[in-house]
């Protein structure tokens, strides 16, 4: 995998906290930024998130892996799958140790992330990719974990 700036990199402002550096949408005029980044989940945000992590893959670029951690400080709120997804599914709850043992493994500053509360698990797909959503609820706000892939219809 490798890590790939994209096109919504130059929308994105950078912030410090506690000396780590998150990239946060901006909060003035944020229609671009969400809009784009609703575009790459195939997702309708209704809360602004901060980008913590994003790797696309290249060790087989047919596969087309896409990675993004994603925190909502103000928690995950109600969200809706955009006009191109064409199946959706909860596939259940995640286990928080194992949600807290990912998200401390692609947080940059793990040791802030307070205890979980809940977990689920999520799935989606349009014509032209898969998406697997995980989605861990924390004192510190909610964090989402979203892998896409290409279809291979």
């Amino acid at each position: 995998m490798r890590d790939l700036w994209v096109p919504i990199a130059p929308l994105l402002v950078t912030c410090f906290i506690s000396g780590c550096s998150h990239t946060y949408l901006q909060k003035g005029n944020v229609s671009d930024e969400i809009a784009s980044l609703q575009q790459e989940l195939s997702l309708v945000l209704a809360s602004k998130p901060c980008v913590l992590f994003k790797d696309v893959g290249e060790r087989d670029p047919e596969f087309g892996a896409v990675l993004w951690l994603l925190h909502f400080p103000d928690g995950f709120a109600a969200f809706q799958f955009t006009e191109h997804v064409v199946s959706s599914v909860k596939a259940g709850d995640w286990d928080t140790e194992e949600g807290m043992k990912h998200i401390k493994h692609l947080h940059p500053n793990s040791e802030q992330v307070a205890g979980a509360t809940a977990g689920e698990v999520m799935g989606w797909e349009t014509e032209r990719y898969e998406y697997r959503g995980h989605l861990l609820r924390t004192e510190d706000g909610d964090y989402l974990i979203v892998e896409r892939y290409n279809q291979f219809n």
